[in-house]
């Protein structure tokens, strides 16, 4: 029996290595194609690029243009190689064994999926773009990049932020063009001692000098309630850069200029005690 079992092993591990060596070619061959198809995929992406460029496409549509050129050669290429390296399959069984796996990726890489065609999205629907100033639940900053998974994000306070693409389809966004004027609002509080049209002119002077100001709009100064400490102002203007240092720059000029109409108080002198004395 051991004599027999060791034969039976004997001729399955040659019979392997037989049908390994005998397929080899065929590997060698579906190697091949895959390789091939790789260097027609660089070179389909490159003059793709290349034409968009001479015709002044945005970067990002450049880059979509030159992924969606690439799928169908990928598809292509993947089932020639599948087709080369085992003969017995036909072009059919191999684009349905392409779809079964592609299927089986998408569930279990749903996330990168969803990170995958929400830059599809972003690229066809082009809410923001580079150097565009975007406001995302706790995200806040100026887009530097969009990959294929994440937008690079450059928050106020230096630090870069990545944010995943599918949470612009999930959250609302708020996106500030670059090089277009954003409205800010601002609130001070005045002592009611102090004319209130007095304070108005001063804070519209003010603001309309600050060079962070976008002068094509006008500056707006509304007296809203009566506070118990003074007078609420609601002051409004656009701005053209970040409206955090716009909003910073114009509160520290508008408390200097209303420093000068506040009215000085009155000095009290202490009155002279009458003397007294026995006559």
């Amino acid at each position: 029996m051991d004599v027999t079992h060791a034969m039976t092993c004997f001729d399955r591990c040659r019979a392997f290595y037989q049908g390994f060596f005998s397929h080899l070619p065929s590997f060698i061959g579906g190697l091949g194609v895959l390789a091939l198809t790789v260097l027609v995929i660089y070179g389909v992406r490159l003059a793709s690029l290349i034409i968009t460029h001479q015709l002044k496409f945005e970067q990002g549509k450049r880059e979509l243009i030159a992924l969606l050129v690439s799928v169908p050669i990928w598809t292509l290429g993947l089932s020639a190689a599948l087709v080369a390296g085992f003969p017995n399959l036909t072009p059919v069984r191999s684009i349905g064994i392409l779809a079964i796996t592609a299927t089986l990726v998408a569930f279990v890489g749903r996330d990168a999926i969803v990170n995958w065609l929400s830059r599809i999205y972003l690229l066809v629907k082009g809410p923001f773009r580079a150097g565009d100033t975007v406001y995302c639940g706790d995200v806040e900053g100026v887009v530097e990049q969009v990959t294929a998974f994440h937008t690079i994000i450059r928050q106020w306070d230096g630090l870069m932020a990545s944010v995943p693409n599918g949470l612009f389809l999930t959250q609302p966004f708020v996106v500030q063009a670059q090089g277009r004027s954003t409205r800010v609002q601002a609130h001070c509080m005045v002592e009611h001692d102090t004319s209130v049209d007095e304070v108005r002119s001063v804070i519209k002077g003010v603001v309309n000098e600050h060079n962070t100001v976008d002068k094509q709009h006008s500056v707006n100064v509304v007296a809203r309630e009566l506070m118990p400490g003074g007078t609420d102002f609601e002051l409004s203007w656009w701005t053209a850069g970040d409206p955090h240092r716009s909003t910073d720059a114009i509160i520290e000029a508008v408390s200097t200029g209303l420093e000068s109409i506040k009215k000085p108080k009155r000095a009290r002198t202490p009155r002279k005690k009458k003397e007294t004395g026995d006559k």
